[in-house]
């Protein structure tokens, strides 16, 4: 049984608005991709949180995993556990400016 895994990294992540980019061009590609996967995984350092790009790509719904450094709120945890996305919050150390490695610190679902 092989499953389609789709990956994506994301410009913009907002409880209401959902995921975003900045390139409008990139919508219709991203859409197809979520469509046709059935295991999609969204990356998203804390930047990208609380943030809306110009070009809205979905709903949060569409995500099953969300792999961050961000320490979600009370809303946002709400969120995720209503519509059953997993959320992995990594942290990264950093040397000179470059990450050296991750390391897995909470597993929420």
């Amino acid at each position: 049984d092989k499953r389609k895994l789709n990956a994506m990294i994301r410009d913009g992540i907002d409880v209401e608005n959902g995921f975003s980019t900045y390139y409008s061009e990139e919508t219709p590609i991203d859409r197809t991709m979520l469509n046709l996967s059935d295991v999609c995984i969204i990356a998203a350092d804390k930047s990208k949180f609380r943030r809306n790009a110009f070009a809205k790509i979905s709903s949060l719904d569409c995500a099953d995993f969300i792999v961050t450094t961000c320490k979600l709120n009370a809303d946002e945890v709400k969120l995720m556990k209503e519509n059953e996305i997993s959320v992995v919050m990594v942290k990264g150390y950093k040397f000179k400016d470059k990450v050296l490695r991750h390391s897995m610190v909470q597993v929420a679902n």
